[in-house]
């Protein structure tokens, strides 16, 4: 059994868990492997570094002409890392994997989204917080999608 994690473990966590998902995508993004009709975009990256691989690799550079062009070595490492990612073994694993890792990404964004919503409507009222409210019900069937 997993030990109880406090809010702080748990925050660093999800950290982790998401910035290996974009990590992932961009790794089978570059190897040239991404699956037909898989759309993403540059607001699936929340990190800026990852952000800009995203535009860089669209734009047809590769993950080592953008690792040589960084400044610092962290920024460096870590594109170099993404040259070393697994972008998955078959096509159904690879499919399977990038799904897993855009949903991921997704329902990070939708929570951050619907916390900001929820701060938001404490301090509306009338007919703007129900607007508000319709929003967030709004952002929970994107995420009841998202778990089908």
């Amino acid at each position: 059994m997993e030990p109880i994690r406090t809010q702080e473990e748990r925050r660093n966590h999800k950290n982790v868990a998401l910035e290996n998902a974009q990590e992932t995508i961009l790794a089978v993004l570059a190897a040239g492997q991404l699956p037909v009709g898989t759309a993403i975009s540059e607001e699936d990256f929340d990190d800026q570094l990852l952000r800009e691989v995203y535009l860089g690799l669209c734009a047809g550079r590769t993950l080592a002409a953008m690792a040589d062009s960084q400044v610092g070595d962290e920024e460096r490492s870590r594109i170099a890392r993404l040259m070393k990612r697994d972008a998955g073994e078959d096509t159904t694993q690879r499919l399977r994997m990038v799904k897993d890792c855009l949903n991921t990404i997704r329902k990070d964004r939708l929570a951050r989204k619907k916390q900001e919503l929820l701060e938001k409507v404490k301090h509306l009222e009338g007919q703007k917080k129900q607007e508000a409210l319709e929003e967030f019900r709004a952002l929970m069937q994107q995420e009841k999608q998202l778990d089908q």
